[in-house]
């Protein structure tokens, strides 16, 4: 998953305590209509000393069936967690997932003054492009990717963690954060910065023991000369980027954490996020080597790099830390919230 957004103001927040208190239609940007609903719900969670019955739908763009649907928050962060984590992981790391996707969600919904999305030609809270906005699963998708033994009680799992946290979100400095996250951060996150333009307070590199034993914590990618060579056809400057037995690469900078930050091909320069992104690396985080004729990077870790570690949050959890402690270790200087207590502040 990937992407920022602009920050959540405090008038769309005042605009957003109005709506919220009565059950409404609202016309979303392109003439589409969104619905925050009032539904039955004799199990509440209990936020700021009452239970909330008010639950947000969303419109997401179906990638796969290309096609809108509406759905309730809740209930879709259900199938985030469900094609973003393995289901094995623990229970306190499955709800620090949780608690990132709500909040990179509503920051994101264009119902909340987000920029949505409109990837696909059409005008959407979020999209199911994990490239893009979040992946996420139908019902019946996730439990026949599962072992039949295990689907209903895996599916389950993340229903539980996502209602246990039902309402949480991570504010900094008042606002709701962009909880971006990542597979396997190689040891140490990345400052947003040097992914992202722009400044983004808690959004810090930290080293991270805890991802190790995970299967994308090292992985290597081979290429032979010739498929290397044909992902910089298009880019005559890059080329030949074979000189006799030598690669013509160059690193010209490493980010605070480590990864490459810029990386010269031939006689054209490449930011590392942009070089991973033409070659098709898992992470910014690697070396390379000749090997019998072939190039081989050396990755660690998997992702951009940036906010939570998937791993790093199973690894916390097998040690014992809860889920608000694997949040506010990723995400810096961050308060875990209701987003309804947030609503009744500025009411």
């Amino acid at each position: 998953m990937v992407s920022f957004q602009k920050n959540l103001g405090p008038l769309t927040l005042a605009f957003l305590a109005a709506i919220l208190l009565l059950p409404a239609i609202i016309l979303g940007g392109g003439g589409r209509i969104m619905a925050l609903t009032e539904i039955e719900n004799t199990g509440g969670k209990e936020v700021g000393g009452s239970k909330t019955n008010t639950e947000l739908m969303l419109v997401v763009y179906n990638e796969k069936e290309e096609k809108l649907e509406e759905m309730s928050l809740e209930n879709y962060l259900i199938g985030v967690l469900a094609a973003e984590v393995p289901a094995h992981f623990g229970k306190e790391a499955l709800k620090a997932q949780a608690v990132a996707a709500r909040t990179y969600t509503l920051k994101k919904s264009a119902l909340l003054g987000g920029e949505g999305c409109e990837k696909h030609g059409v005008v959407a809270d979020i999209c199911t492009d994990s490239t893009h906005c979040q992946a996420w699963l139908k019902e019946e998708e996730v439990k026949e990717k599962w072992p039949a033994e295990a689907a209903e009680q895996y599916y389950a799992k993340l229903k539980e963690a996502v209602q246990e946290t039902a309402g949480e979100v991570l504010i900094y400095e008042g606002q709701l954060i962009n909880a971006v996250y990542h597979a396997n951060c190689g040891g140490h996150t990345e400052d947003a910065e040097n992914v992202w333009v722009g400044e983004h307070s808690c959004l810090r590199g930290i080293e991270c023991p805890y991802c190790q034993d995970s299967p994308v914590y090292s992985m290597e990618t081979v290429f032979s000369v010739a498929e290397f060579a044909a992902l910089f056809q298009a880019y005559p400057e890059a080329l030949p980027v074979f000189s006799s037995s030598l690669p013509n690469l160059e690193l010209l900078s490493f980010t605070s954490s480590g990864r490459v930050g810029k990386i010269r091909v031939g006689r054209k320069e490449y930011r590392g996020t942009d070089f991973r992104q033409l070659t098709g690396l898992p992470s910014t985080y690697f070396t390379w080597r000749l090997d019998k004729g072939k190039i081989v990077f050396e990755n660690r870790g998997k992702g951009h790099g940036v906010g939570l570690c998937q791993y790093g949050a199973q690894g916390m959890a097998e040690q014992g830390f809860n889920y608000e402690e694997i949040l506010t270790y990723y995400y810096q200087g961050v308060e875990l919230s209701s987003f309804y207590e947030i609503k009744g502040s500025i009411e």
